[in-house]
């Protein structure tokens, strides 16, 4: 168990675990792939338009604390 996660509470670590177990399934692994792609996981600048590149940075920073979740989740199981 990383420090991180020996910090938190017991709903803390329940939530991580049902991040990983919903997004290791088949069904969640697909679902997880899409938003990978359609969340900026990579780029969310564009270069023509500042309202873009913040709604893109809202879809990434939700697809990145999902992320999170699931490799908490991981290092919890």
């Amino acid at each position: 168990m990383t420090e991180e996660a020996s910090q938190l509470s017991k709903e803390q670590k329940a939530l991580a675990q049902s991040f990983y177990l919903a997004f290791t399934t088949e069904q969640g692994k697909e679902v997880y792939k899409h938003f990978e792609q359609e969340c900026h996981d990579q780029l969310s600048f564009d270069p023509e338009s500042a309202r873009n590149t913040d709604y893109n940075e809202g879809s990434r920073a939700v697809f990145l604390q999902i992320k999170s979740m699931v490799n908490l989740g991981k290092s919890l199981m």
